[in-house]
C-alpha cells in the first residue's frame, strides 16, 4: 500500500510540475516549499586534522540548505589540472584513509543544494603525518 502510494505522490508531483495550487488540490499533504531560487551560503573555511598515520579528516560547519557534502582532496602543487578524489556524503565530516605520509595535500568541501546548487569552499593544504 505504501509503495502505491508513493507512485502516486510521483506522479501528482510530476504532473502538477511545481503549480502549487494543483499541488494543494491533490489531497496530499505539502511538507516544504521548494524555492530553488535561494542560494546556499559560502563555506567559511575548512578544518583539516592529521592525528593518526595516512588519514586526515575534513570538516565544515552546517551550510544552510545543503543535501550534501562532497569531500575532496589532491596532491600538491595545487594546479588546475589536479584531479580531485572526491567522497560524497550527508555528512559535514569524513576521513580520508590511505594517504601518504609526510605527504603534502589540498583539501576542499563541496556542499551540495537543491537544483544542483554547488559552494566550494577554499582549499587547505596539510602536510600527512
Amino acid at each position: 500500500m505504501v509503495s502505491i502510494l508513493d507512485d502516486l505522490a510521483d506522479y501528482v508531483t510530476t504532473t502538477s510540475n511545481g503549480d502549487k495550487t494543483m499541488l494543494l488540490s491533490s489531497g496530499f499533504d505539502i511538507t516544504g516549499d521548494k524555492d530553488l531560487t535561494q542560494a546556499l551560503p559560502p563555506i567559511g573555511k575548512v578544518v583539516v586534522v592529521s592525528d593518526q598515520s595516512g588519514q586526515a579528516t575534513t570538516r565544515v560547519n552546517r551550510v544552510a540548505g545543503a543535501r550534501s557534502y562532497v569531500h575532496q582532496y589532491t596532491t600538491d602543487p595545487l594546479s588546475p589540472d589536479n584531479v580531485w578524489i572526491s567522497e560524497t556524503t550527508t555528512e559535514r565530516e569524513h576521513t580520508f584513509t590511505n594517504l601518504r605520509s609526510v605527504a603534502r595535500y589540498w583539501f576542499r568541501v563541496l556542499a551540495v543544494g537543491k537544483g544542483k546548487q554547488v559552494v566550494y569552499s577554499p582549499p587547505v593544504a596539510r602536510v600527512i603525518q
